[in-house]
């Protein structure tokens, strides 16, 4: 029995319709599973910005000289303690999430009287243990910081 013109057309057409529904369905579950990371990261990196925020509260209770910012330096998310008044002194934590390897870069900036004190830069997991890392990095930097300006 022979096929007929019309046949071929419509076996083109449904393998056509089939391949383009697979794509589809491809492309919407690798675009949800890169919504879904990216949902974790900003989870994680508000969980970091709420225990950075702790820190400058109870920093806050021993000196009101500072002020807390919030802005974006060098493509990465900063808060930034700053003096209100001369000389200069600051402590800013740089957020850098990389969702592709999983991983935060939380650098650190202090100056102490107009003189820079060192650059502090750890990379962590975005899970429990990255997060217990970076609470311990962020006290550990506000220990100096605070020897530093009260000495």
């Amino acid at each position: 029995m022979e096929t007929t013109f019309e046949d071929k057309l419509r076996a083109i057409r449904d393998t056509a319709a089939r391949r383009q529904a697979e794509d589809l369905k491809s492309r919407a579950d690798r675009a949800l599973a890169r919504s879904e990371l990216l949902i974790e990261t900003c989870d994680f990196r508000k969980r970091v910005e709420g225990a950075i925020e702790q820190k400058v509260r109870q920093f806050g209770a021993a000196t009101s000289d500072f002020v807390l910012s919030r802005s974006c330096f060098d493509g990465q998310y900063m808060l930034a303690l700053r003096t209100i008044d001369k000389p200069y002194s600051r402590l800013s934590f740089m957020l850098r999430v990389d969702s592709e390897k999983g991983t935060m870069t939380l650098s650190c900036r202090k100056t102490v009287r107009n003189r820079d004190l060192e650059k502090v830069v750890t990379e962590q997991s975005l899970d429990g243990d990255g997060l217990s890392r970076i609470e311990a990095m962020v006290e550990a930097q506000f220990m100096d910081f605070a020897r530093a300006y009260f000495d």
